[in-house]
């Protein structure tokens, strides 16, 4: 499982950074499109406002354009992808936990003491591990006496 999340995980990184960089960039452009209009909107309303009305008649539009944006923003909501996700990811580590529940299968789950635990997680591969590093050296001296012959 986590090798699978991993790789949904990178993916999605992936996408992710593509998905960014493309916004980034648009919204560079807008800004730039932004200010020229401003720019544009500033020389059409100074001989009508003069200079300080022009500025406070656009300043107060971009006051309201930002509250607008800001009202759509705390008013989205999550897609139903996200809370199919959810419910997949939780129902995926449901079954996993019931299938690789050291408990399962045992009459008594006290039973599992902090002592099979060590044995299974450092015990038996380090003995393992000795077993054959010993079955490589016998199998070396055994070619080396071969070779003296």
């Amino acid at each position: 499982m986590s090798a699978a999340d991993a790789v949904v995980v990178n993916s999605y990184a992936h996408y992710i950074l593509k998905k960014s960089a493309l916004c980034a960039l648009s919204a560079f452009m807008a800004i730039c499109g932004l200010g020229l209009l401003e720019l544009a909107s500033f020389w059409l309303f100074e001989p009508s406002f003069g200079p300080v009305g022009a500025v406070a008649v656009l300043g107060a539009f971009n006051v309201f354009v930002a509250l607008l944006i800001f009202s759509v923003a705390v008013l989205l909501k999550p897609g139903r992808e996200l809370s199919f996700a959810l419910t997949m990811r939780k129902s995926a580590i449901q079954e996993l936990e019931q299938d690789v529940s050291p408990m399962a299968g045992r009459l008594d789950a006290s039973a599992y003491t902090m002592g099979e635990a060590m044995i299974s997680a450092v015990v038996l591969p380090l003995l393992v591990t000795l077993l054959r590093n010993f079955k490589t050296a016998q199998s070396a001296k055994t070619e080396l006496a071969e070779t003296e012959k």
